[in-house]
């Protein structure tokens, strides 16, 4: 469901674009790992364009399905938003 609202945020969405793209391992991983990374940020990217869209319950609804670690990428402030327009 779209929640159409106006809300502004541009902040937000560049605070969490900064977010997945320093979601990386360092370089020393196997091929495994690397493809964890890859899976982790396609998942946030979907996130984000739920957000950017106005699907607010989805978004919220695909972020509290990942992994605690991979959450933790997502900025406070998006969260905020999140559970309370979800």
């Amino acid at each position: 469901m779209k929640i159409n609202i106006e809300l502004d945020i541009t902040k937000e969405v560049e605070q969490f674009n900064d977010s997945i793209a320093a979601w990386k391992d360092n370089g020393e991983g196997d091929i495994n790992l690397k493809k964890v990374y890859a899976q982790d940020r396609k998942d946030l990217r979907e996130v984000l364009r739920c957000l950017k869209k106005g699907y607010l319950k989805t978004a919220y609804d695909r972020a509290s399905f990942l992994d605690s670690i991979v959450r933790g990428q997502i900025p406070d402030s998006v969260w905020k938003i999140l559970e309370y327009n979800h």
